[in-house]
């Protein structure tokens, strides 16, 4: 009986960490001054609206004519540890930031940087002492850790943990080519649209299609216009061995997203034993934007912005 539990209790924490390990969380990494940039992670550590809130120090003592000093916060060891709990993050954890359009990769150890607060985009520091939520907390990276990388880091990438999750050099942009409207495989669509035009008419044209192929897949995409304006875009995937539809996905346009150019597109192995990914097909107002999976079975990871309003 005993062996039985023991092999039980062994059975359930394996497969516990297995599960969580699959989870990625995926961030962006932030401007906020010309010496450093910084990681928020507000997107798994919403900070409280309690006025009592212990996430950051209480700044009530500060006089109203030293409201920069509401601007940015350095965490204290106490509030540090805190904030570690929370996210579950350990001091040997590790940041690795990679990007996918340079093909560069670091790793920086938690223990060497700083924990912070900044004051949203949104909230002058003269209008505080200001709630707990009003920040975004997260870490602070100098920029000499991102020689190499791009200007505005568009096409960087951050995960924290102890293992890099990121594949080198397997991703590259898609470069498309249009296709007469035939060669579109639209016998192989599952997806129906949806969309409410707002008086129950549903009727669209079919816009330009385009094409993309690698070793494994075809790639097919094509726009649906409503009075020669574009409100869809359909993704179809297909395996160049069987010629069956593997993925299928319908973007739209509205207050939150917008499309992205032809050629925005990204295609590739990115993270380690995971499917192929492809994204970049909208930009988001509000929000943040998907990586998605070429497998239906693999749900794809929404990226941490800290997109707030």
């Amino acid at each position: 009986m005993k062996v039985k539990n023991i092999f039980i209790i062994f059975s359930f924490f394996f497969l516990t960490f297995n599960v969580n390990a699959q989870d990625l969380n995926i961030f962006t990494l932030i401007e906020r001054s010309k010496e450093a940039v910084f990681v928020s992670l507000s997107d798994i550590d919403r900070l409280s609206e309690h006025p009592d809130s212990l996430s950051i120090p209480d700044l009530s003592y500060i006089e109203k004519e030293n409201y920069e000093e509401f601007n940015y916060i350095k965490l204290s060891s106490e509030y540090r540890a805190r904030f570690l709990l929370r996210t579950k993050i350990s001091e040997t954890d590790k940041i690795f930031i990679y990007s996918y359009l340079k093909d560069t990769l670091v790793s920086i150890p938690i223990n060497e940087l700083k924990a912070v607060a900044w004051l949203n985009g949104y909230t002058n520091p003269a209008e505080c002492p200001c709630p707990d939520y009003y920040y975004q907390i997260g870490f602070e990276l100098d920029n000499r850790f991102l020689k190499g990388f791009e200007s505005n880091y568009t096409n960087t990438l951050v995960f924290i943990g102890q293992k890099n999750p990121f594949v080198k050099n397997q991703v590259e942009q898609v470069v498309w080519q249009k296709i007469d409207s035939t060669e579109f495989p639209a016998k192989s669509i599952t997806l129906e649209v949806n969309y409410n035009f707002g008086n129950k008419d549903f009727e669209y044209e079919y816009g330009e299609s385009y094409k993309f192929e690698n070793k494994e897949y075809q790639f097919f995409i094509r726009r649906l216009n409503k009075k020669n304006e574009q409100f869809g875009l359909r993704l179809l995937v297909i395996d160049q061995k069987t010629k069956e539809n593997i993925f299928e996905k319908l973007y739209y346009s509205g207050e939150s997203a917008s499309f992205a150019p032809i050629d925005n597109q990204w295609v590739g192995y990115l993270f380690k034993n995971k499917p192929i990914v492809i994204f970049g097909f909208q930009y988001h107002s509000f929000g943040c934007p998907i990586i998605d999976f070429v497998d239906s079975d693999e749900k794809g990871i929404r990226i941490n912005c800290d997109n707030r309003h």
